[in-house]
């Protein structure tokens, strides 16, 4: 035995049909045995404290065996109380690596992590002994009796035995039913099913070659049809339910038979199809479980290669928006003001033998000091080696670069949605966005409809712009569009044709008209030259990044982070138009 482990169990069991489908098959892991891996929670890899210890692994005839050693962090130490109490004792693993026989029998691979899971897809991967280690040394074990296994040997694959037979959920009449059905669908699926249910998805999408031309053409409409014909093939074959052995088997979401196959073993698909039922769209619920890769549930081939990246923004708008911006390599942006508008700043005449007055006017400044904006991100030093069809740290290089300069043009404009207290906001008194500004930088106009847009710009322009030259108007696309398609009373286009950017930006007496992504659905446009716009940074955008090698984990971590101020720095340089009171 194990000196001191917290606990111990069958990380996965040989020959037993999983709930995805997958049987794994003896000796799969041979070469793990002795090996050391992280202990995390849920396959959850986005945080460090995730990671709630180490697994040691042992391969058995039976499966492989592992004993666990919880580190002392706070999530390590709630999820050991967890599994003191009994109130978590499945084990799931994460395996690279893999090399199957057909679909779904897995004869080797590698296993990476050990996730602690409240619902395990090997039936026999429990923890089946914990360990409390008591002050004076006394070591006292636990044992865990678990009884739903559903054993299925290598020898006899038919000859299943079920010690604690599946409840069937009664039909309670209500329409609620159906999201509870949906959980059980893919266990219900023969393959035959599966196959069926793949060729009438490809009847209604057509041929595809690669993931987003399949996503593009999963529609709710479609999704809902694919919902309902596999409650039909259910609804089929519910006749002869009694005359079958329960030998149907989930369809692997993880299909395919290369080196590289990928294999996180844990109790999801259900819930997708669950979320699919409710939301609609299949595309919807699995993006909402974080399983992007929909080209492999269906089996759909795809090409080689980096993936191209899904962005919030265009780099070339974010280049623009950074490009006209004023920068300063100072520690923080500082202004002084003094307003000579008012009459007691004018000059006066003089009347000989009267006495004569001061001017009198006011002043006033600002200063705003830097934060730090960073992206933090990491790689397994296994996926590195693994991945040969592209560079992956370029591509996570660039795709870290390109988000740190988005957000920082982002926050120009407007408030990054974050709450007050939430410690990854954005602060707006560091990087001030134009749209909340304070009436000495911005005036702010309500009530903006397509039909006054014209009149209120003209209007606000002559009277409440100061900033310096001509301006830009940065607006929300759906009320350019409002504008660009106002007909008169005779339905007849109100300009003689559709108006352009062009035409739009002439009238109303801006250089141009720009429609950045993350105004959409904001219902407003903001006039200014962003030469008023001041960063503190070495450069537009500059940033460091950094890089560093876990050991312990094998990781390589990769770090890109910049401390910038940003602000206008001229009194009454931007007007904010707003629809809606």
């Amino acid at each position: 035995m194990k000196d001191k482990f917290d606990f111990a169990g069958w990380v996965t069991k040989n020959d037993i049909r999983c709930s995805d489908g997958v049987v794994i098959r003896h000796n799969a892991f041979h070469s793990n045995d002795s090996k050391k891996v992280p202990l995390v929670w849920e396959h959850n890899h986005t945080s460090p404290d995730n990671v709630l210890g180490y697994v040691q692994l042992s391969n058995r005839d039976s499966g492989v065996y592992g004993y666990g050693y919880f580190n002392d962090s706070e999530q390590a130490n709630n999820a050991k109380e967890l599994v003191r109490h009994g109130d978590v004792m499945s084990m799931s693993i994460g395996a690279n690596k893999i090399v199957r026989e057909g679909n779904n029998n897995v004869v080797s691979g590698n296993i990476y992590e050990v996730s602690l899971v409240l619902a395990g897809a090997n039936p026999g991967a429990v923890i089946d002994s914990v360990i409390t280690h008591s002050a004076d040394g006394v070591d006292e074990e636990k044992a865990i009796i678990i009884t739903d296994q559903l054993l299925h040997s290598a020898e006899n694959p038919d000859d299943e035995e079920d010690d604690a037979p599946k409840k069937k959920q009664e039909d309670s009449g209500a329409g609620d039913d159906a999201k509870a059905l949906m959980k059980d669908i893919l266990t219900e699926l023969t393959p035959e099913e599966s196959e069926d249910v793949k060729k009438y998805i490809r009847s209604l999408v057509g041929d595809v070659k690669t993931p987003e031309d399949l996503q593009s053409k999963i529609t709710p409409e479609i999704a809902q049809k694919i919902m309902d014909h596999i409650m039909d093939i259910l609804g089929e074959g519910a006749e002869d339910e009694e005359n079958e052995e329960d030998d149907e088997v989930k369809q692997n979401i993880f299909a395919g038979n290369s080196q590289d196959d990928y294999l996180e073993h844990s109790q999801l698909c259900a819930d997708i199809l669950a979320d699919a039922q409710a939301t609609g769209s299949l595309k919807t619920a699995m993006i909402q479980h974080g399983i992007n890769n929909i080209d492999q549930l269906l089996t759909v081939e795809v090409t080689t290669g980096a993936p191209e990246f899904i962005r919030p923004e265009e780099p070339s708008m974010v280049d623009k928006i950074l490009s006209s911006v004023k920068s300063t390599p100072k520690h923080s942006i500082r202004g002084r003001w003094a307003d000579i508008t008012n009459k007691e700043a004018r000059a006066k005449g003089y009347v000989k033998g009267n006495e004569k007055f001061e001017e009198s006017f006011g002043h006033w400044n600002r200063e705003t000091f830097p934060q730090t904006i960073y992206k933090k991100q990491s790689l397994d030093n296994d996926d590195i080696i693994d991945i040969t069809d592209f560079d992956v740290v370029a591509w996570l290089r660039s795709e870290m670069r390109d988000m740190w300069r988005y957000e920082l043009a982002r926050a120009i404009f407007i408030p990054d949605g974050r709450g007050p207290t939430d410690q990854d906001k954005i602060k707006e008194d560091k990087i001030r966005p134009i749209t909340t500004d304070v009436a000495a930088f911005v005036t702010q106009v309500q009530g903006v409809t397509a039909k006054t847009f014209i009149e209120d710009i003209l209007t606000n322009k002559v009277n409440n712009y100061k900033g310096t030259g001509r301006p830009d108007m940065y607006m929300d696309e759906s009320l350019l569009v409002q504008v660009q398609l106002l007909k008169d009373d005779t339905g007849k286009y109100l300009f003689g044709d559709i108006l352009s950017r062009e035409s739009l930006a002439s009238k109303i007496g801006v250089g141009e008209i720009i429609t950045p992504d993350f105004l959409d659905g904001t219902g407003m446009a903001v006039m200014v030259n962003l030469n008023d716009y001041e960063l503190a940074a070495p450069e537009k955008g500059r940033s460091q990044t950094y890089e560093d090698f876990d050991i312990d984990f094998n990781k390589h971590k990769y770090l890109i982070e910049g401390r910038v101020a940003g602000a206008l720095n001229r009194p009454k340089s931007a007007i904010v138009f707003k629809t809606g009171e």
